[in-house]
Parts: C-alpha cells; structure tokens; sequence
C-alpha cells in the first residue's frame, strides 16, 4: 500500500508476479480509504484479507494504517520498483502529489543517496493541479496540449501561489493556454533539474510518481538534461510496486 497525498495505491503480488492494482484518492480518513481500496482489490480476484501473507505500508500517510505493522519509506520502496521495471537507470525521479524525490541506485538498485524538494509544493501533482484549475483544462490533457506551443511563456517563478496569479494575469493577455502549459511544464522541469544536478548522477533517468504521465513534463525534463527518460506504463504505482517486493522478500525471509 502506498497511501500518497493525494492518491492511494494497492498492487498484490503472488509468486512474483503482479495479479492485481489499483488507485483512488486519499480523501480525509486515509486509513480507512486504504483498507477499502485494498478489500476491493482482493475481492475482485476472489480474496481477502486473510489471504494475504504480509502487507507493507509506505508513503506519506503510511501511519494512518492500522492493519500493518510493516510501514517502509517511500525512498527505498521508489528504489525498489524502480530496479525491478528497469535495472538499467541510475538515477530515480518520483514527482508525486506534494513532493519531488531524486534518489541515486547503485548496481544492485539500493538507495546510494538521495534528495527531496523543499516544503514547497512548486513542481509537484499538486502544482499542476492548480494551474489545471486556473487554466480551465483537464489535468489528463495537459501534457498532449503543451506539445502544441509556439512561442513557450517562461514563468518568473516556481512558486505555486505566485505561479497561479501569474497564469491567470498571462490569460488576461490573451496569451494561448498551449503557450503558458509548456512554460509551467518547463518550471517543473527547471525545479527538477536543479535537484538531479546537485546530486550530479548522469544517465538515464526513471521518472516515476503521477506526473510522469505528463508528456509535456517528460519533454521537458529530457530537454533541460540532455538525456533519457524511461518511464514506466503505470508509473504511479512504483512506489506501491516495490513495497509490494519487499513484502515477498520479508515472507521468504
């Protein structure tokens, strides 16, 4: 289990194989929505609770669950998912909810060092969400609408607050909304360059969490880096992925 700030994941996993995940948001009982969504989950291949062999909770909220005594940071299960999509990358980007990590693997895939955002929610899902709002577009069609842009807005900051008066100031300008997606796609990327180097890993690159979804984020990211991006087919549920690999790795053990 996963439970993020905004969403909570469940993957289940038997003999090393993925047989079921799901997502829903986190809403104000955290614990409650993730024991509900789990439920779900094994009901629909036909189990329970009792079924299952050892749970793992990570995430921000994984201390409001109160049905596992296993919690794990995000960090190391990121890592842990990470390796097991793509054993090639060096470096992970997990851009979720309220917070950006970039965590460095070793050859074996364990943590070698890592970095996080500041408590600013500048380039995170929430961020986005905002502008989302401010802009009157769909979060889902952000990205694909961003590759249209002719002349990009640079914003003059990063700052979600300021971020959105000034969105709302470039509309009032009669500026294209395609423009003004690829400048806010551009200060994520900007935010998240300067995290990946100062931890100066060079490489490909795994970008996880839900804003990797965000094709026009991703061109930007692979622009300021001058590299590659893997991301994965469901990227937002790495984290609960390799919770869920250590979950088998603690039943082995």
């Amino acid at each position: 289990m996963d439970v993020g700030a905004i969403t909570i994941k469940s993957v289940i996993m038997k003999d090393d194989k993925i047989v079921g995940y799901n997502l829903a948001n986190t809403g104000m009982r955290p614990g409650e929505e993730s024991k509900g969504l789990l439920e779900k989950n094994l009901n629909k291949r036909g189990l329970n609770l009792e079924d299952v062999n050892s749970i793992i909770a990570t995430g921000h909220g994984r201390h409001s669950l109160d049905f596992t005594e296993i919690k794990k940071s995000e960090i190391t299960c990121i890592a842990k998912g990470a390796k097991r999509l793509n054993d090639k990358s060096r470096m992970v980007v997990d851009i979720g909810g309220q917070g950006i990590r970039v965590i460095e693997l070793d050859e074996k895939g364990d943590v070698s060092n890592f970095l996080t955002n500041d408590k600013c929610s500048a380039g995170t899902g929430c961020f986005l969400d905002m502008m989302s709002y401010a802009l009157q577009v769909d979060l889902d069609k952000m990205g694909e609408l961003s590759l249209n842009a002719c002349e990009p807005k640079k914003l003059s900051t990063t700052c979600s607050i300021f971020a959105e008066s000034e969105v709302v100031s470039l509309v009032a300008r009669g500026m294209k909304k395609e423009d003004i997606l690829a400048g806010l796609h551009d200060s994520v990327a900007r935010k998240v360059t300067g995290l990946v180097k100062t931890l100066g890993v060079k490489g490909e690159i795994f970008l996880a969490g839900g804003v990797a979804r965000n094709i026009g984020v991703r061109k930007a990211l692979e622009s300021r880096l001058n590299g590659n991006i893997y991301v994965a087919r469901y990227p937002q549920i790495v984290c609960a992925l390799g919770a869920a690999l250590i979950a088998q790795e603690e039943v082995g053990n």
